[in-house]
């Protein structure tokens, strides 16, 4: 199994996507779990304000969660296009060198 950095660097953020996907719906059912209610009792607060910072916080989530995994896709590609961007160059350089020489081509 020969695997280059780019595919196990890929393969590592393929891992961090579904970790984070799984974390993710972890959080999605422990909020489901939580006694709201409860709370909401205890503390003295009508359900109608409980009910709105519930909805705020979900939404801050819901954000939040959006912003990360743009982030690291972003972050993912920008690194995939700059090692295919090295390889392009390291290439063409090759090929320079076999058509005019190493002398001609540093020189150019």
């Amino acid at each position: 199994m020969t695997e280059t950095k780019n595919e196990l660097k890929l393969h590592v953020l393929f891992g961090a996507l579904a970790v984070g996907f799984l974390m993710l719906a972890l959080f999605s059912f422990s909020l489901q779990m939580l006694p709201v209610a409860d709370l909401a009792k205890e503390f003295g607060i009508p359900g109608s304000v409980a009910a709105v910072v519930l909805n705020v916080v979900e939404a801050g989530g819901a954000v939040t969660t959006i912003v990360s995994i743009l982030t690291a896709v972003g972050s993912g590609g920008l690194s995939l296009i700059a090692a295919a961007g090295k390889e392009t160059i390291r290439q063409y350089l090759k090929n320079e060198i076999k058509k005019k020489g190493r002398k001609a081509v540093i020189a150019w």
